[in-house]
């Protein structure tokens, strides 16, 4: 679907009452994006253990208690993360979970409830997370930081060094691709480049909001934070086209990646 028309779509969902379960209607029997496919659950199935197999090679041992943040509407890779014996708790600023969604995964993954498997799920009201200090061994985001309003990323990660504990470990996959790049073949990874923000605004409605961050800009906030930091990208051709100056002062590197993976040990 051409972008321009899909971003529209989201535009109006997001203006109407009930923008949430508009949106999860049309994935459901519209495009048909969920549930999830096999494959799909494959791939975040392998997310699921590279949060916790980092955690284990750093620190020597599985993690006690997880958070995971932006947990989504079906819940699934906090569910994969407790089906390997972990207490996860799954957090979202609105209440996007959906029981026939987490029902759907936890039969693929044969698990029984969410409360036996050790899940809790929680909404809460941001910037501030909703728990004690030093209160998790690992904390988790999957596609879930570039959504994040870029004015509010540097609180978030006080917030989740204040909450993790000495010697824990948080991991995070950040999207930098250009989502409307997933629906429409003809754009580049990172066709957004192109775009100022007073264009870019147009295309950015706040169900799919992109904050446009680079990967070098997520170091520079965790690191203002103590973090030690571990960085692994993924990388696409040079953007064919001019970009926004807003961008220029960035390297060829950061303008090539298109996924970052952050490792980050609180000392």
């Amino acid at each position: 679907m051409n972008f321009k028309l899909k971003s529209a779509v989201q535009w109006a969902l997001s203006m109407t009452p009930g923008s949430v379960e508009l949106n999860r209607y049309m994935q459901l029997y519209v495009t048909k994006s969920l549930p999830i496919s096999d494959t799909q659950l494959a791939a975040r199935r392998a997310i699921a253990q590279k949060h916790l197999s980092s955690y284990i090679r750093i620190v020597g041992r599985p993690p006690v208690a997880v958070l995971d943040l932006g947990s989504g509407s079906d819940l699934a890779i906090p569910i994969l993360m407790a089906a390997r014996g972990r207490a996860v708790t799954a957090a979202d600023i609105k209440p996007l979970a959906s029981e026939r969604l987490q029902n759907d995964i936890l039969l693929r993954v044969d698990a029984g409830s969410l409360s036996e498997l050790g899940v809790e799920y929680i909404v809460y009201d941001p910037p501030d997370l909703p728990f004690q200090d030093n209160s998790f061994d690992l904390i988790t985001s999957t596609s879930v930081l570039e959504h994040v309003p870029s004015g509010q990323v540097e609180r978030l990660a006080s917030e989740l060094h204040r909450v993790l504990r000495h010697g824990g470990v948080s991991t995070h996959h950040i999207a930098h691709k250009d989502h409307w790049s997933d629906s429409d073949a003809s754009l580049h990874d990172l066709n957004y480049l192109r775009y100022d923000e007073r264009r870019w605004r147009r295309f950015n409605p706040p169900l799919l909001h992109q904050n446009r961050l680079l990967s070098s800009q997520y170091v520079e906030i965790f690191a203002r934070y103590g973090f030690v930091i571990e960085r692994q990208t993924s990388f696409t051709t040079p953007p064919p086209f001019q970009i926004a100056e807003q961008f220029a002062r960035f390297s060829p590197e950061d303008l090539r990646t298109t996924h970052t993976w952050l490792t980050l040990t609180k000392g």
